[in-house]
């Protein structure tokens, strides 16, 4: 797996703070959008030792709300196998971010 992304996944290699509805309405629709040119696939990734929870395909999340309490998801480029990760905490309105993910 790479660390840094391929040609593919570069524009995607980036951490995205994500502060406002707004925001994370923006990078679901990027995450989706990369999702149906094929560029990311949704991975069924848990870090070690966290609970695994069921949770619904990312594609079931809406667009512009409303949201769940928590939204985490995985995903990988399909290419070189990158792992990014979106985190959110919309209940209190905390925000959360996209970033790539290193396996540890």
């Amino acid at each position: 797996m790479s660390t840094s992304g391929c040609s593919r996944c570069s524009d995607l290699d980036t951490t995205i703070t994500i502060g406002s509805p707004a925001e994370l309405t923006n990078v679901l629709k990027v995450i989706r959008d990369n999702l149906a040119d094929g560029t990311l696939v949704e991975a069924a990734h848990w870090p070690q030792g966290q609970l695994k929870m069921s949770r619904p395909s990312f594609l079931s999340i809406p667009i512009s709300g409303p949201w769940p309490d928590y939204v985490e998801y995985y995903f990988s480029c399909a290419a070189c196998g990158q792992l990014y990760r979106l985190s959110v905490e919309t209940y209190h309105g905390a925000g959360g971010k996209w970033s790539p993910w290193e396996r540890r």
